[in-house]
């Protein structure tokens, strides 16, 4: 199939903004992206426990999250829920 093997970023949500890291030591962000009119939606699939999650803007698909386990992809949802609304 055409799956691409997953990327290992870090992420900060701050002020309602997504910033991206290449790594966790990393003091500068390769991308910020403001999330104010986004949406998250948890991807329910039976192989990846409820770890992914996807970011979408006007229901086109923008980024897909896989988390560590199920309880941090929960707590990046409430994240993303809280900087993608006003």
């Amino acid at each position: 199939g055409n799956k691409k093997p997953w990327k290992h970023f870090w992420f900060v949500i701050k002020n309602k903004v997504l910033y991206t890291y290449a790594a966790s030591e990393d003091v500068a962000a390769l991308e910020s992206q403001p999330l104010l009119g986004f949406t998250v939606i948890q991807v329910k699939d039976e192989n990846s426990e409820s770890k992914v999650f996807q970011l979408r803007h006007k229901n086109m698909l923008f980024y897909l999250f896989k988390a560590e386990d199920a309880h941090s992809a929960q707590k990046w949802i409430e994240a993303f829920q809280e900087g993608t609304i006003l």
